[in-house]
């Protein structure tokens, strides 16, 4: 007995020390997203919600959360549940369905909170106060996907996640595609030039197939050159 209790006090010692050097590391990483999936058993309930992480420049894999919820679908349902976070996300998703903002003052966690008011209300001061960096930046990516407007990409702190919004939103919802040259990431920049230079070829609106020059990779560039560019 003296021996599993001195085993149990040795696993409390380095667990209360790996918290407090993950504690210490929190400012220096609370730009970079972490990955984190919570999967709940309670009887009619599947939730899995992801948070990605960021890679290297070489291998870009920045996505926005993520959510796939089976929740009940009305407060009421929301408030028979018992782990705390499925509650907070139960709420955060009726206040969306039902398009009711009250309903995000539900939400026990306080940034949690602040992003349901910002994906209803066109307001970035909901994310602004959000007091966790990488959290604010998604918030601003949500403003900008929701309401259709890049510059909220533009304020997103993390470039990583910045280059990939300006990214998505230009590949995707297809604006002013200069904003193309904007990107830092290099990987994302070539495949936004590469494909608004397609985008040109098929609507005649988008990058010019000589500015094929402009990108980076020499093997899209080469492809670039010989699919797009016009030789005389």
């Amino acid at each position: 007995m003296r021996f599993l209790a001195l085993f149990f006090i040795n696993i409390v010692v380095l667990a209360a020390g790996c918290m407090e050097s993950q504690e210490r590391g929190t400012t220096a990483q609370e730009s970079t997203p972490t990955s984190t999936t919570l999967k709940a058993s309670e009887p009619g309930v599947t939730i899995a919600i992801t948070t990605p992480t960021t890679e290297s420049e070489s291998d870009m894999t920045v996505e926005p959360p993520t959510i796939t919820v089976k929740l009940p679908a009305n407060m009421s349902g929301c408030r028979g549940l018992e782990n705390a976070t499925l509650k907070d996300w139960c709420y955060y998703d009726v206040a969306g369905k039902d398009r009711n903002i009250e309903v995000c003052d539900s939400i026990a966690d306080k940034n949690t909170v602040l992003k349901c008011k910002a994906r209803l209300e066109e307001n970035p001061d909901y994310c602004e106060q959000i007091d966790r960096l990488s959290e604010k930046d998604w918030c601003y990516w949500t403003m900008a996907f929701k309401w259709n407007k890049i510059r909220y990409c533009k304020v997103i702190f993390a470039q990583p996640i910045k280059d990939k919004c300006v990214h998505d939103f230009v590949t995707g919802k297809k604006p002013d595609p200069m904003e193309c040259f904007s990107i830092i990431n290099t990987v994302l920049r070539d495949d936004c030039i590469y494909f608004h230079i397609g985008e040109y070829e098929r609507t005649g609106s988008g990058i010019k197939p000589n500015l094929c020059i402009l990108i980076n990779n020499q093997t899209l560039q080469l492809r670039c050159n010989q699919t797009f560019l016009k030789q005389p």
